[in-house]
């Protein structure tokens, strides 16, 4: 049962729970009720029958004393007397017994049996043989569920005859019934009206506390992208709904701020929701060990990125130096040992014609590896250099203005830059700009 009851949700819990108190509580209001009303009910009608029996006995012992011989009575006159029924109800009788448990006075509910054949034996009567006069529920001599007050009536032989005035206990109890019913009627509709409340009443309280359980399920199952919950109602169950959508609202402020720093952006501040925030404090310490990580790869990137481009210029360096020493001497010393050979001077024109443009091809490519004058003069002269082979090679007219002082000279490395970014602006420049005039300037600003 405890099992079955677990498993029930809040609001039937509730509606059991407060059903059952109903129920208990009516019951035994009901039951209350009903027996101080009945044992109020039977005090009156024994009262009552009571003063009915004394009555009427007085009336049949005048009635009887006014005669000398008890023969001499008149049996319907006697009767007549019993027979008077007024506030004796539908089922009220006043009738005769005598020691030996026969009537003696007609049945109103045997009329046309003879009395002495009618044996009352009964409850009242055999007290009265034993000598006690009462009042009591008993069967009747027709075996009906009565209330009778019997006493001894003064006539008769030995004066030893009986008076009972009885009322079926059914009638008697009619008022009680009503009012039973009435009772039960008015619990059962006390019953469904908090039946229903109970209902209205816990649905207020289980709807809330069940839209707050699936939105922490969501949390929990990492969705965030839930709607704050609408219940605003100043109970516990409101003040649960508010510390949800503030929970809702710190975690999407979280999530924004760790997708920040996902895209790099360490510039932005998290500030903990209080002092004992221990996860927004985490967090921006996760922050600030990300930025310093993040900067060391930036570091870390650049000098690879340094070395590598020192690495490229050493090379183009030595290639540049190859060539100038090594391949230029070739090329001239072969140039000499050709002009020195006899013999037909149109080939040996061609050759000279042929090496002259090798020569001039290598001294080129040599010139924009790594000219010469670079790492001779400085970046100026290197500069002025390209400009004036430039204007050679493409036609355009170049304006050079170098402001620097002269023979200034900077870090190797940042006059190779200085000297690639002027190489490349104006290979650009002659590749896509379809100009005829450059103006180029090399200028240092003091910061």
């Amino acid at each position: 049962m405890f099992s079955f009851f677990k498993r029930l949700n809040l609001t039937k819990k509730l509606v059991i729970i407060y059903v059952s108190i109903t129920v208990i509580t009516v019951s035994t209001l009901t039951f209350v009720y009903y027996q101080n009303f009945k044992n109020a009910l039977l005090e009156r009608t024994f009262a009552q029958l009571s003063s009915i029996n004394m009555l009427k006995k007085a009336h049949i012992e005048d009635y009887v004393d006014a005669h000398d011989d008890f023969t001499e009575v008149s049996l319907p006159e006697f009767n007549h007397l019993l027979y008077e029924r007024t506030g004796m109800g539908n089922t009220g009788e006043t009738y005769v017994v005598d020691n030996n448990f026969r009537m003696r006075s007609k049945s109103r509910f045997m009329p046309e049996k003879d009395p002495l054949t009618i044996k009352v034996k009964t409850g009242a009567t055999l007290s009265l043989k034993n000598g006690v006069e009462s009042q009591s529920v008993i069967k009747d001599y027709r075996g009906v569920e009565v209330l009778s007050v019997y006493r001894f009536l003064n006539i008769g032989d030995d004066n030893s005859w009986y008076i009972m005035s009885e009322i079926d206990f059914e009638e008697a109890m009619i008022p009680v019934i009503k009012v039973r019913n009435a009772v039960l009627l008015i619990g059962l509709l006390v019953l469904l009206f908090v039946g229903f409340i109970t209902y209205i009443i816990s649905r207020g309280i289980s709807v809330p506390i069940k839209a707050a359980k699936n939105r922490i399920e969501s949390l929990a199952g990492g969705l965030l992208h839930v709607e704050p919950t609408l219940y605003t109602g100043n109970d516990e169950v409101g003040d649960i709904s508010r510390a949800i959508n503030q929970l809702i609202i710190s975690l999407k402020k979280v999530i924004s701020y760790t997708h920040q720093l996902s895209e790099g952006d360490f510039s932005s501040k998290y500030t903990p929701l209080s002092e004992n925030d221990e996860f927004g404090i985490e967090l921006s310490k996760t922050k600030e060990k990300l930025a310093g990580l993040m900067l060391r790869n930036e570091r870390l990137e650049i000098n690879n990125k340094k070395a590598l481009l020192k690495g490229q210029e050493n090379e183009r360096i030595r290639l540049a130096q190859e060539l100038h020493d090594s391949i230029g001497a070739l090329l001239t010393t072969t140039k000499l040992s050709i002009s020195a050979i006899e013999g037909n001077d149109e080939l040996k024109q061609h050759l000279k014609e042929l090496l002259n443009n090798t020569i001039s091809e290598v001294r080129t490519i040599s010139f924009n590896m790594m000219p010469s004058v670079l790492i001779d003069f400085g970046v100026g002269a290197a500069i002025k250099a390209l400009v004036k082979h430039l204007e050679q090679l493409s036609g355009l007219s170049f304006n050079f203005e170098n402001s620097l002082e002269e023979n200034q000279r900077f870090d190797r490395d940042i006059e190779i830059n200085i000297y690639r970014i002027f190489q490349e602006a104006t290979n650009n420049i002659i590749k896509h700009s379809k100009a005829n005039n450059v103006d180029l300037s090399l200028s240092l600003f003091q910061e």
